[in-house]
């Protein structure tokens, strides 16, 4: 989404850097085979600039893969079947169904020496539950009280009975608390330390050139029972562009891309030496519409609209049909996804009659719909200037207009976008975007009337309804009624259409074939970046 500055790849310029330097286990053996060799760098292909790397206040995919992989380290992690597993906490317990007491590690400490303790847990709770921080993921703790620590290395969380109370846990990595408590809680967003980040994950900041790339070290100082990486250097290139990136990846200058497309994907099969991954996800590709514009305000507009657009066709000429249509914002992967319900079908009769009824009408016949006051339903696509993301605006653009609705595309660079889209003023008809659903399904701050300011409510939507559910659902234990009450969330969505729900999709991946042990699942792209290793070109082990 972010802007490259030439149509192809810029070179890639990394100082040379021994083994010794550059592993991140000094002195490991260099086998053979399918023995993992430390130390070379690997450079991924990525299609925006992040935004933030600080887990609280963060709401970029990206960005939080890196916080949570790279950088730092949450109290807990995601097992491969998303069970929980220790991380900064090496155990736990539970304090019946109000509370959790967790026992920290004594070996982590911040790339700047400083240990890490239970003031470093503390501060981050406490921050991202203080709604002056803007938390985009506040809804996790929703249902806590409090935290304290009886000790350096003893943290204490309380909370309201609830479904599952520890699963936001995982996805907020802990932040320092000596470099950050100076900070207000609604200027962290401007914090110096989010240009170098002084993290205590398995790798450590080193630069970062905006718009370009950000480079990261393995971390000596990781605990080694924790999994040091094997790689020296991982640098993250951002490159918007499809062709680009299966460029970079023919040519070797990236050795694994995440965002060739479908064209890409299919120019890349059978190809020695490169192998293609398709990555299960939670992503959802939507269209928010902004219900606080006059317009959008009525729901039959909004379905309207969704009914106009061809889903099915999008799907198979961006992504190469690899995907299915989306019912709405659940996952057919999850326990409550409503399997009996069918997505929208395509079609514009059924649309037109919608805005009949909403009172749009082609007046005068030129073949745009207008009110009763002669005003013509015209909307704006605010989109980041990536190709694909063009070629998805110009695709609805096309299909609307068969219905009597004009839409003009709005290009802004990637971080407009992104400030523009969580503005209180949400300058903005509509906005094709990547939605990642949340395990738990957390929709307060999508859905919730009372949220309507918050960053990720983008809709502005209200309905009294939804709000009854969002309450009652991650406090049901008892999975039937929880069931019940997600179908009937799910049939409102569809109803009235807040987003447009496009498709569901995985993560189209390509590798080259020197890099190993690059195994990606649902929790991640980066989820076991210690582990890839890479094996020597021409003998070398650290590329120049």
């Amino acid at each position: 989404m972010a802007s490259l500055r030439s149509a192809g790849l810029l070179p890639i310029l990394v100082a040379a850097c021994t083994l010794a330097a550059c592993s991140g286990k000094q002195g490991a053996p260099a086998g053979g085979g399918d023995t993992p060799r430390d130390g070379g760098i690997a450079v991924v292909a990525i299609p925006t600039e992040l935004d933030f790397p600080n887990s609280l206040v963060t709401s970029d995919k990206w960005a939080q893969e890196v916080n949570r992989f790279l950088l730092f380290t949450p109290l807990l992690q995601y097992g491969p079947k998303l069970e929980y597993q220790p991380a900064l906490a090496e155990k736990w317990e539970m304090l019946g169904d109000t509370g959790a007491v967790f026992h920290l590690r004594r070996d982590m400490k911040w790339t700047d020496g400083q240990p890490t303790t239970a003031e470093d847990v503390v501060f981050t709770m406490q921050r991202a539950l203080d709604p002056k921080t803007g938390f985009p993921n506040a809804e996790w703790f929703t249902f806590y009280k409090g935290v304290d620590a009886p000790d350096a290395y003893t943290v204490r969380l309380h909370f309201r009975p609830q479904d599952d109370a520890l699963a936001g846990l995982p996805l907020l990595p802990i932040m320092p608390k000596h470099l950050l408590d100076t900070v207000p809680a609604e200027k962290l967003r401007q914090a110096a330390f989010n240009q170098r980040p002084i993290g205590n994950g398995p790798f450590k900041f080193v630069e970062h050139k905006q718009n370009d790339r950000w480079v990261f070290d393995a971390n000596p100082d990781y605990p080694a029972a924790m999994g040091r990486p094997h790689l020296g250097r991982l640098v993250l290139r951002i490159v918007p562009d499809p062709t680009a990136q299966v460029t970079a990846i023919v040519t070797g200058e990236a050795d694994v891309i995440t965002a060739a497309g479908a064209a890409g994907w299919k120019q890349l099969a059978g190809r020695p030496g490169i192998s293609r991954t398709e990555r299960q996800t939670r992503n959802i590709s939507i269209v928010a519409w902004n219900g606080r514009r006059p317009a959008l305000r009525d729901p039959r507009v909004r379905l309207a609209l969704s009914l106009a657009i061809d889903r099915r066709t999008i799907l198979d000429a961006l992504r190469g049909g690899l995907g299915e249509l989306a019912v709405g914002p659940i996952t057919p992967s999850h326990w409550a996804f409503a399997r009996d319900m069918q997505p929208l079908p395509y079609s514009p009769d059924s649309a037109r009659a919608l805005l009949k009824a909403a009172g749009w009408v082609d007046r005068n016949g030129d073949g745009v719909l207008e009110d009763a006051r002669g005003r013509p339903l015209e909307l704006t696509l605010t989109i980041p200037p990536t190709s694909f993301n063009q070629n998805l605006a110009e695709m609805i653009r096309g299909q609307l207009q068969r219905v009597g609705v004009t839409v003009k595309q709005r290009v802004v660079d990637v971080q407009v976008w992104r400030s523009e889209l969580e503005a209180k003023s949400r300058p903005f008809d509509g906005a094709p975007l990547t939605f990642e659903t949340d395990p738990r399904l957390l929709f307060r701050e999508q859905f919730y009337s009372g949220d309507r300011d918050k960053p990720m409510q983008w809709a502005g939507y209200a309905n009294p309804a939804v709000d009854s559910i969002i309450d009652a659902a991650p406090l049901t234990s008892d999975r039937q009624k929880a069931t019940a009450l997600w179908r009937r969330f799910q049939e409102i969505m569809v109803r009235e259409q807040p987003w447009t729900f496009m498709y569901y999709f995985p993560d189209l991946v390509e590798v080259r074939g020197v890099m190993h042990g690059t195994d990606m699942d649902v929790r991640g792209a980066l989820v076991n970046v210690t582990k890839w290793w890479r094996a020597p070109a021409d003998g070398k082990v650290a590329r120049n």
